[in-house]
């Protein structure tokens, strides 16, 4: 019967959007599943806890690297084979951020449509290498107030589609989505460096006096 017929196409079409769609619709339900929480973080490495091996699952590699960037105080997050985020002391990729801060309009910065730009515009090359160099699909520059405040990687891993429109919509609005998040842990992040430069540069001083005193002394 035709009830019958559309209950078994409400069941099955799921299962067939997501093999019919890119790449099996990863990305996407990567974007959903992360959404979902983004509001909970307390700090960065929740964050990235959270962020980065989702999006690894959906580059369907496990060996694939999602970096999150922060561009103060300078840090890059990766996370480990076990999921758990792991950061250093590293500035923004150069010419991603030099490309984001010129082109205030680009939301998402596709190495695919970059390629297809070199001929014509061969200022893109560096920005191409890197994103080959660090084996990204696409970067989302995180923007406040018209300052560049971090950037988020997207893993290229096994895939081998480019991004559809769909999928671009998405991202645009998934960067829009977790800027306040970035913005505010990025600040925390910042508080919380200058108040150990403080506590640092105030006990050099508390050496220092006693080092006087005691020469003083003698």
């Amino acid at each position: 019967s035709v009830v019958a017929l559309w209950a078994l196409f409400r069941a099955f079409s799921p299962w067939i959007e997501r093999l019919s769609a890119p790449f099996g619709n990863r990305l996407l339900l990567a974007l959903r599943e992360i959404q979902a929480q983004v509001t909970s973080f307390a700090e960065l490495e929740d964050f990235a806890r959270m962020v980065l091996p989702a999006l690894r699952r959906a580059s369907g590699d496990l060996q694939a690297v999602p970096y999150l960037y922060l561009a103060d105080p300078a840090l890059e997050f990766r996370v480990d084979a076990a999921g758990e985020p792991q950061s250093r002391r590293r500035a923004l990729p150069e010419a991603i951020a030099e490309w984001a801060s010129e082109h205030p309009e680009q939301a998402v910065i596709s190495k695919a449509m970059l390629d297809a730009q070199q001929i014509r515009q061969p200022r893109v090359r560096p920005v191409v290498e890197t994103l080959e160099r660090l084996e990204a699909l696409c970067a989302l520059p995180i923007r406040a107030g018209g300052h560049l405040e971090a950037i988020l990687l997207v893993p290229q891993g096994s895939r081998r589609s480019t991004l559809t429109l769909e999928e671009i919509f998405h991202l645009e609005a998934f960067a829009r989505r977790i800027t306040g998040a970035i913005t505010l842990l990025a600040l925390q992040q910042r508080t919380q460096v200058r108040c150990s430069e403080l506590t640092q540069a105030l006990r050099r001083a508390q050496q220092d006096n006693e080092a006087i005193r005691e020469e003083f002394h003698h």
